[in-house]
């Protein structure tokens, strides 16, 4: 069973409409997206590592997810706690240390091309996501 990373900006958090300005994220503009969630919490009681590595400070983070949310995840790699971000290997590399992982054993979620291609060059699968129903299509995919 695969471990799965996601990200959480256009991710697990997506915008209500389209933002005009980076400044309206923080604005009540956002809303969890609950289908994939659901589908985390589906996974983690199934027993699959479940895991974050996102660009941002912990306390966005912190306003984004309660507490219970969060304990949904084994991992969360935040930037802004690590001092880099992704696409910088090196984050990829902190989340694998942590999580105790190979790189071919685990499956970076994200919306930015840029952050799925620097993770598979360190050798983790890659999903783009851009909507739930193409996500479950692409993790079948990779038997996942």
């Amino acid at each position: 069973m695969p471990v799965l990373i996601f990200d959480c900006f256009g991710v697990l958090v997506v915008p209500r409409r389209e933002l005009s300005d980076i400044s309206e994220i923080f604005q009540n503009r956002l809303e969890k997206n609950e289908q994939l969630l659901n589908f985390i919490t589906a996974k983690k009681h199934e027993g699959s590592k479940i895991a974050i590595i996102s660009n941002v400070a912990q306390y966005s983070f912190d306003q984004l997810f309660n507490k219970e949310e969060q304990q949904l995840f084994d991992k969360i790699i935040l930037s802004g706690n690590e001092q880099v971000s992704k696409p910088n290997p090196r984050i990829f590399e902190i989340a694998l240390e942590r999580l105790g992982e190979q790189p071919e054993n685990c499956v970076m979620i994200d919306d930015a091309p840029e952050n799925i291609a620097a993770a598979e060059k360190l050798g983790l699968r890659g999903i783009l996501y851009q909507d739930f129903e193409s996500f479950k299509a692409e993790l079948e995919k990779l038997n996942a």
